[in-house]
């Protein structure tokens, strides 16, 4: 086994040449277009895993909502039979046990999912107000996946009028669709 590690540079480059910063530290504008397309890669990757998170944390939300009534339900027909029939009662509770934990299960992947947003959430910030201290400029445009034309259509007559509303674009999220917001970023002028 070695244990040695050689290195003869990249082919090509010449000794002391940059490519992306020049001696001042300063970035070329080969360096500005590399950053542009790192951030809007890196924010576009975030907030497609925001979108798919908010899917799968109404999924299971509405699953663990879903066995919870089912369980009430029971529980209800439990209490209706107790007296006339102790056996069938007793099947029924055993059922409503197993649906409880079946239903703390997915609250308990709901709340994982619901942590990955928030951290999802924490680092486009962190990387919107580094592209801004940087010089860059980042817009937003809310977006759908897996949307029709007219669901698009009425998607960003809400954005619009819920910016002025609130004064920021509005997120709306359903199990079925995934909205988030598309972003550009553009390379700081000299």
């Amino acid at each position: 086994m070695y244990d040695e590690l050689y290195h003869h540079g990249i082919l090509g480059q010449k000794w002391g040449v940059r490519r992306f910063q020049n001696y001042d530290g300063t970035l070329t504008d080969k360096g500005k277009n590399r950053n542009t397309r790192y951030y809007k890669k890196a924010l576009n990757r975030v907030d497609k895993g925001i979108a798919e998170e908010r899917r799968d944390y109404g999924d299971e939300r509405s699953v663990a909502i879903k066995l919870r009534r089912k369980s009430d339900r029971l529980l209800t027909k439990a209490g209706n039979v107790i007296d006339t029939n102790p056996n069938k009662a007793d099947r029924y509770y055993s059922k409503i046990d197993k649906l409880e934990k079946k239903a703390n299960e997915h609250d308990a992947k709901a709340n994982a999912h619901m942590s990955n947003i928030i951290k999802g959430q924490e680092l486009t910030e962190r990387l919107l107000n580094e592209a801004s201290s940087k010089g860059y400029t980042v817009t937003q445009k809310l977006t759908a996946r897996n949307v029709t034309k007219g669901h698009e259509y009425v998607l960003n007559a809400l954005s619009v009028l819920g910016a002025y509303a609130v004064g920021s674009p509005i997120a709306v999220t359903t199990s079925s669709h995934m909205y988030g917001t598309k972003y550009t970023v553009k390379k700081p002028k000299d």
